[in-house]
């Protein structure tokens, strides 16, 4: 069985984490090229990118879940805890958000485990319980 992680990778990557990406989950992610800045200065360095999941999969379990409703937002959830139906998530998938929790990005732990061996530094993950 593969389980779950979540991660907040999401947000900007570097070209490194982007080659890595490419190669090793290819066709999941989109990346769109952002101009980092700091204090209205280009930052030196690396390109930085946004990454978009291709995959956005209905797989929470409502029932096991704790969750209330975001006020103006009618479809974002603010979770508690959340529980996530694995059959309802395509093996071939490896990274993915799921529709109502716009935040995360999951993915399996056997890829978690490739891109902790790779050596690239900079995500955080959590256990996310699958049922």
């Amino acid at each position: 069985r593969n389980s779950l992680v979540g991660s907040e990778m999401c947000i900007r990557d570097s070209d490194r984490m982007r080659s890595f990406l490419e190669t090793s989950a290819p066709e999941q992610l989109e990346f769109l090229p952002i101009r980092a800045t700091f204090r209205a200065k280009p930052l030196p360095g690396a390109r930085y990118w946004i990454m978009v999941c291709r995959h956005i999969i209905e797989c929470i379990d409502f029932e096991r879940s704790k969750y209330s409703p975001i006020e103006g937002a009618p479809h974002r959830l603010s979770f508690s805890r959340i529980e996530l139906f694995e059959p309802a998530i395509p093996k071939k998938v490896v990274i993915f958000r799921s529709e109502y929790d716009t935040d995360e990005i999951y993915i399996r732990d056997s890829f978690r485990k490739t891109l902790v061996a790779s050596g690239l530094t900079g995500c955080q993950f959590y256990d996310v319980n699958i049922f």
